[in-house]
């Protein structure tokens, strides 16, 4: 079992490599790979700023690097974000604020299940098993996760083929209506894009397509840790699952791409 901050360190270069990723297969030449001291930029290219993230995500960043990476992103003609790590000096987001980038209105919760615990039985047994794949599985993906052609582009067939991606569905009255994704990096596994349409939830679906997509990684890649950033709605439901808080990050952004 890892100790706090080696928790952080791979929760945070997991998340790096998660946007890394979807850069590689998203395939726009404004995108980039960058370091600025202890801040990794990996800017998918993409028109909404989350996706172009500057990674402030080690307690020791600076000013000086987190506003650097931000010029080289804009300087090619993207908006930027900038996640931040709890754990850094307050210094740093009080100048993002003046140099005009919003904190978003909710933090992210960093949580952690370490070790993964054997897979159980879901508690609700009228909830219909959740199947994991890849791209045989996309549309029923999509259709789960009320897809946008914006998101279909984003999360594409070929990312979804990557051998380090996972996706999950489950289902209600055979209607795909939960759904979540896996991403790995070396031992860890990353829990992303976890959703359940409105009329399908409290009926234990996204607790059982989350817990599969661990599964899926646990078989596919030996992980034995696994970890999410969480909204405050979701948190009830992974301490459920066992996982522990570790930090937070806020992210911030110009308003032309808030909200």
């Amino acid at each position: 079992m890892m100790d706090l901050d080696e928790r952080r360190g791979a929760a945070a270069d997991n998340l790096v490599e998660a946007f890394d990723l979807v850069r590689r297969h998203y395939g726009n030449a404004r995108g980039g790979r960058r370091s600025f001291g202890t801040v990794e930029v990996a800017a998918v290219g993409h028109e909404v700023a989350f996706y172009n993230a500057v990674a402030a995500l080690e307690r020791d960043v600076t000013v000086s690097d987190v506003l650097g990476a931000v010029d080289w992103v804009e300087s090619r003609g993207l908006a930027a974000s900038v996640h931040l790590a709890g754990e850094a000096d307050p210094v740093v987001g009080r100048e993002l604020e003046a140099h005009g980038l919003l904190p978003a209105e909710e933090r992210a919760t960093v949580m952690v299940l370490d070790p993964i615990p054997p897979a159980s039985a879901p508690p609700d047994q009228s909830v219909e098993a959740a199947r994991t794949g890849g791209p045989e599985l996309v549309e029923q993906w999509y259709t789960a996760m009320q897809a946008t052609s914006r998101l279909r582009a984003t999360f594409g067939r070929g990312f979804v083929a990557d051998p380090d991606v996972r996706i999950g569905v489950a289902e209600l009255a055979g209607e795909p209506v939960a759904a979540a994704m896996a991403m790995r990096t070396g031992s860890v596994l990353g829990v992303y894009a976890v959703a359940t349409i409105e009329r399908a939830r409290r009926r234990g679906l996204g607790r059982a397509v989350t817990r599969a997509v661990i599964d899926a990684g646990v078989d596919a890649w030996q992980s034995r840790m696994a970890i999410l950033q969480s909204s405050e709605m979701g948190r009830p439901l992974y301490r459920s699952m066992g996982f522990e808080e570790i930090g937070t990050i806020t992210t911030f952004s110009r308003p032309a791409e808030s909200g």
